[in-house]
């Protein structure tokens, strides 16, 4: 008897293949979505520089409190690592998108207050209220960037974080000496825009996906532990090169880690501009 078998065909296991490996357009835009808001975030942190000397001729300040005004940037520093260092392991537990939330409603509790500022004191209070919004969100966003990099090129989210946060920066600066230029009223328009930035992406956050699954004990990931895995550190501290005894590259170690090295990164750059 002469048996027939019908070829086997590798079609259904290729295309299975390729959706895992490929991320869906919704996860692909949403991870260049999020990028974006990182940029802003620290887009936002180095507007106001621009700004000081338009304070001091409206407000009439001496030249000794323009001197203190640009030491605001202290303020801004120590809120922002004081919310990273507290909020760093939080997402991993009620996830990315409620702390990029409030890092999101911090931070436009910020804008508002430049947009009302009336005095150095109010300039004080939006500077450390933008630290723990950015604080809490960049970490958030930048592990939420790890979450939805492509499998097939795990170093994206690492890469792509680093870039915004520079880019955002030296974009922000910049932008605002432009709107000084030729806007009218930049001490305000300024803010509004930015305003209108964080509604936004505030309004975003529930299309997003968020694949980090809840864990318990959230009220513990506050109590503040700032370290690098023994497996990670020499990767975190030396080298891009994969670490010899994992096998990870910088962008594959812990979310938190990346996170801290990030925002050290990001504030020793914010400094020197403020500077």
């Amino acid at each position: 008897m002469i048996a027939f078998s019908a070829p086997t065909s590798r079609a259904p296991l290729d295309a299975t293949y390729a959706k895992a490996a490929s991320p869906s357009p919704s996860r692909r835009g949403a991870f260049w979505l999020l990028a974006v808001a990182l940029g802003f975030f620290l887009a936002a942190a180095s507007a106001p520089s621009p700004l000081y000397p338009l304070y001091q001729a409206e407000w009439g300040f001496s030249t000794i409190t323009l001197t203190a005004i640009y030491a605001i940037y202290a303020v801004y520093a120590f809120g922002a690592l004081a919310a990273l260092v507290i909020s760093g392991r939080l997402s991993d537990h009620i996830g990315r998108r409620w702390v990029t939330i409030v890092g999101l409603l911090i931070e436009l509790g910020a804008m508002l207050t430049f947009v009302a500022a009336h005095s150095v004191t109010d300039l004080f209070v939006a500077r450390i209220l933008q630290g723990i919004g950015t604080g809490v969100a960049t970490g958030s966003i930048s592990a939420w960037l790890l979450d939805l990099q492509p499998p097939t090129n795990p170093r994206l989210g690492g890469l792509v974080g680093g870039v915004a946060l520079v880019a955002g920066l030296g974009l922000g600066a910049l932008a605002t000496g432009l709107v000084v230029q030729v806007a009218p009223d930049p001490l305000h328009l300024t803010f509004w825009l930015l305003t209108g930035v964080f509604a936004f992406g505030l309004l975003a956050m529930p299309l997003l996906p968020d694949v980090v699954p809840r864990a318990p004990g959230w009220l513990g990931s506050l109590r503040p532990e700032v370290g690098v895995p023994r497996g990670a550190r020499s990767t975190f501290l030396v080298s891009d090169r994969p670490s010899s005894r994992h096998g990870r590259s910088p962008a594959c170690i812990s979310p938190l880690d990346l996170r801290l090295r990030s925002c050290c990164s990001t504030l020793t750059a914010a400094w020197r501009a403020e500077r």
